[in-house]
């Protein structure tokens, strides 16, 4: 069955660019996790490794309001290119590490770049699309999510053999091709840019307030966890009382949006959990075995699936399909707990 058309004002130029930016970021993450044991043992961090991946989440978290709002002010063509540039130079110094330091740094550029990457290439479309469209090309984006989790954690079992740099070298290609599918195709900045200003105080709370959280929940800080909180709530605070702030407060009282949140925010721990640590918990109970297989039923039914939540929305609403998700992550989270 051929796939929804894709409008003239995307091309299959700006579509294919922006799915593997938004798919680096996925691919980027997956690939490292079965590598963890293995960078362990050749630099001896011991528990340090795992901020790998705590580093990662921790700057690509933190980092995508700041690029939304860079994208308000200065356009698509810069802030694309600054966003996979970032990306570029992180994984270079990834690749290169000759240290647990310097490539913890590495993953920490990352961190940022994909930030960006996944939010300006949404916008991208989101510029040019309608919303039946933009939930019509969404099909493709799942689709290709869903490739790139499941291909991360198999290529990665396999590179244990090899070696965990390589890891880092097959992203290039992706950055590179990405980059020239998408030349000359991204708008300039916004006419009115004069009349924008940025959010200092307001990305300081959410840095701050983003940053202690994640190490609150990472390292089991009770203090970073509550400073978190406190510093979360003068964000919000804030935010509903600025006329432009780095969140727009009419995203603050919508019970629509809030509710999408809150939603997305429970999958996505049940999701990231699962891509995360069922490769880790493989190597320990199966070594032999490529531990990206764990995750490909997961995988395999984001793919099929994702390839009709786009359409279907359409015809049955989004509410009817959230509830319906958060039940199945419950059942699927409480299903790995007891087995």
């Amino acid at each position: 069955m051929a796939g929804p058309r894709i409008p003239a004002s995307v091309g299959p130029r700006v579509l294919v660019g922006v799915i593997l930016t938004g798919t680096l970021s996925v691919l980027d993450s997956t690939l490292v996790v079965p590598l963890l044991t293995t960078i362990g043992a050749e630099f001896g961090g011991g528990s340090t490794v795992s901020w790998l991946v705590a580093g990662y989440l921790l700057t690509s978290t933190v980092t995508i309001p700041l690029w939304g709002r860079w994208l308000d002010l200065r356009g698509e063509r810069d802030v694309m290119w600054a966003a996979l540039g970032v990306f570029l130079v992180g994984t270079i110094v990834s690749m290169t590490a000759p240290s647990l330091e310097i490539l913890i740094l590495g993953r920490l550029i990352q961190g940022i770049g994909a930030g960006g990457l996944v939010p300006v290439g949404q916008a991208v479309l989101a510029g040019r699309c309608t919303s039946a469209e933009r939930a019509r090309m969404q099909i493709y984006y799942n689709v290709a999510y869903g490739v790139a989790a499941g291909l991360g954690p198999l290529i990665g079992g396999a590179l244990v053999a090899v070696s965990w740099r390589w890891a880092f070298a097959l992203i290039i290609p992706v950055i590179v091709l990405a980059g020239v599918l998408l030349f000359g195709k991204l708008h300039e900045k916004p006419r009115d840019v004069e009349s924008r200003h940025f959010d200092g105080v307001g990305s300081a709370l959410m840095i701050s307030g983003l940053t202690l959280l994640l190490l609150g929940i990472e390292r089991g800080w009770w203090w970073a966890l509550a400073l978190g909180v406190v510093l979360t709530a003068a964000l919000v605070w804030h935010a509903l009382r600025r006329k432009e702030g780095l969140i727009p407060a009419s995203l603050l009282t919508s019970k629509t949006i809030v509710a999408a949140v809150v939603v997305a925010l429970l999958i996505g721990f049940v999701q990231f959990a699962m891509l995360t640590y069922l490769p880790l918990l493989s190597e320990e109970t199966a070594p032999d075995i490529n531990s990206g297989i764990v995750v490909i039923p997961l995988t395999v039914l984001w793919m099929t699936l994702g390839a009709f939540t786009g359409i279907l929305s359409l015809r049955v609403g989004t509410k009817p399909l959230a509830l319906l998700s958060v039940v199945l992550a419950a059942v699927a989270a409480g299903a790995v707990v007891i087995s």
